[in-house]
């Protein structure tokens, strides 16, 4: 090939660059996300669009957990009970962006019981009434009970677990 028929090829080079367009968390439920004491989770960030590739970065209470330089970031964590109610933002960065990108949810646990104590019986005598009392402390969902009485089983626990506050425990 001589210069001439070199000087013919023209070979253009087009380096297109977005920014993502938004972030976003996977497992969300109801504006939380949902795990249980000390289980492992994953939580899951993700950034959509953007070439080259945003860097994310995932926080919890505004410590920096974990990043990385591709479009999806999975940490894995198993939380305890102060972790119950902790603050997590993902952002993404991006070379287009003037302001990075982020989302913020609200860590939610399912937390174990922490007491169950039960109430002392006094001495009974035949056809004396018997009152008995269980208390579980700090669980949510509510801690359910269930009874034996002469092979017979009973359940105590009537709460609406659909309708539990994020920010109560249960005695």
């Amino acid at each position: 090939m001589d210069v001439i028929s070199l000087a013919r090829i023209c070979l253009i080079l087009l380096a297109i660059e977005a920014p993502p367009t938004s972030v976003l968390f996977d497992n969300v439920v109801q504006l939380y996300i949902k795990g249980n004491e000390d289980q492992l989770m994953n939580i899951t960030c993700k950034s959509v669009g953007g070439h080259p590739l945003p860097s994310l970065q995932l926080s919890k209470n505004d410590q920096l957990l974990a990043t990385t330089d591709n479009r999806t970031l999975v940490y894995t964590m198993q939380p305890s009970r102060i972790d119950d109610r902790s603050n997590l933002s993902c952002t993404a960065n991006h070379s287009e962006l003037t302001i990075p990108l982020s989302i913020e949810s609200v860590l939610y646990l399912n937390l174990q019981t922490e007491t169950v104590a039960m109430e002392t019986i006094p001495t009974l005598y035949e056809f004396d009434v018997l009152n008995a009392s269980c208390l579980a402390t700090g669980g949510r969902p509510p801690t359910s009970f269930e009874w034996n009485l002469l092979g017979d089983y009973y359940n105590s626990s009537n709460e609406d677990v659909e309708n539990i506050s994020p920010t109560d425990t249960y005695n």
